[in-house]
């Protein structure tokens, strides 16, 4: 949150006149399970809420450049949230137990809804928020698993797709170059893209929650209150 926070900072004070595109993209994988200095889960703090915190403080700007888009990169392992999530502090305390891919799925289910109450709540302004998986992208994001997971085999298999059937990271940028700069999805907001198409059909019933996606912004502004007042 504090990258977030500080990018936020930089971003308008350097860039005072306009920003263009926004593209949420930073993210871990699988590890052992952590918390952040605010004593969120690691992966909601790094994959989600700095994203959060980072948009909020820019959409002044966003909406000041428009017209302008919000990207956030997520992934098609949204579907593996079986139940709905509280996103309550206490459900987000790094010591909390869960499978450790159930909360890498969380963070990207998170992203997409985000994306989704964005474009509700900047409609007419001619900010765009939308979200996409990249596809299978050959990185090292599974690099520093535990040898000790739960789920290792699991994690094992992933890592042989990755090796052999994920695209190139050159190839996986491709997907959000085409989303920030192609003229045909100027007026494109609040949907979820895979293979460079919207994909409402690959989404989960959860991600399709709007009332939940509602509660989650609500939650989200709590959640970085104190780092908002101190702005």
């Amino acid at each position: 949150m504090e990258f977030g926070k500080d990018i936020g900072r930089r971003v308008t004070g350097v860039w005072k006149s306009r920003l263009d595109i926004l593209i949420n993209n930073a993210g871990i994988g699988v590890k052992v399970k952590e918390c952040t200095k605010q004593n969120f889960d690691l992966y909601f703090g790094v994959n989600y809420l700095g994203h959060f915190l980072l948009t909020y403080l820019l959409l002044d700007l966003l909406k000041k450049s428009a017209p302008s888009r919000i990207i956030n990169v997520s992934s098609h392992a949204h579907i593996f949230v079986k139940r709905l999530p509280s996103f309550e502090r206490g459900d987000l305390s790094g010591k909390v137990k869960y499978p450790q891919l159930s909360g890498y799925a969380t963070s990207k289910l998170a992203n997409i809804l985000h994306a989704q109450i964005l474009a509700k709540k900047l409609k007419g302004t001619g900010v765009t928020a939308n979200s996409l998986h990249p596809g299978m992208v050959k990185t090292e994001i599974l690099k520093n698993n535990p040898i000790n997971s739960k789920e290792l085999l699991r994690i094992e298999i992933y890592r042989l797709l990755f090796k052999y059937m994920g695209r190139s990271a050159k190839d996986g940028a491709k997907v959000v170059i085409h989303m920030a700069v192609d003229k045909s999805l100027e007026n494109v907001s609040g949907q979820y893209f895979e293979n460079l198409s919207i994909s409402s059909d690959n989404l989960s019933r959860l991600a399709k929650d709007l009332n939940f996606a509602k509660n989650l912004w609500d939650i989200s502004l709590e959640l970085c209150n104190a780092e908002l007042e101190l702005n």
